[in-house]
């Protein structure tokens, strides 16, 4: 009698083991096919720059012709489809559909000084297709082609360019 419990009871754990590994690879399988699905790196405003640069000291006088040091560039995320969250500074916009503006980590009230962006933390956005804005201050997400280009704007050089890129609300 103790040999037959002893053997369903092994049974038993046997299949509770090929259940669990079953459920938790479906849940793996899941977890993998939206990262490999997903068409797009989320980045954090820190992984656009190098690991190794660091600011000049002395910056280049402002009425100077003036452009982006590469070296402050990611070179890897150049044609990445990306998306990462900050605000935008609208540059191209009538009333309040905006089809162009630059996207910066954070704004000028969020600090109580005043802050230059490096070009490297600035990205130029071209929309797929005009936003209509409801609140200017609100943080979104932005996702679309990455270029390391720079556009002159009254911010500054920006060192990114979105192409056809698409927003969305950032919920935190």
């Amino acid at each position: 009698m103790l040999k037959l419990i002893y053997t369903c009871t092994r049974l038993y754990d046997s299949t509770l083991v090929i259940l669990m590994a079953m459920f938790f690879s479906v849940i793996l399988s899941f977890g993998v096919q939206a990262n490999e699905s997903g068409k797009y790196t989320e980045l954090d405003w820190p992984d656009l720059v190098p690991a190794d640069w660091q600011p000049d000291i002395i910056q280049p006088d402002p009425s100077e012709e003036h452009h982006v040091d590469k070296k402050s560039l990611v070179a890897k995320l150049q044609n990445k489809t990306v998306k990462l969250p900050g605000f935008m500074r609208p540059v191209k916009f009538s009333g309040r559909s905006v089809s162009e503006f630059v996207l910066v980590p954070f704004l000028d009230h969020h600090v109580k000084v005043h802050v230059h962006h490096e070009p490297n933390q600035m990205i130029y956005v071209f929309l797929a297709k005009p936003l209509e804005v409801t609140n200017p201050f609100q943080p979104i997400w932005v996702s679309g082609e990455m270029k390391l280009e720079s556009v002159e704007t009254d911010e500054g050089h920006t060192g990114y360019t979105l192409h056809n890129a698409k927003t969305e609300s950032y919920i935190y």
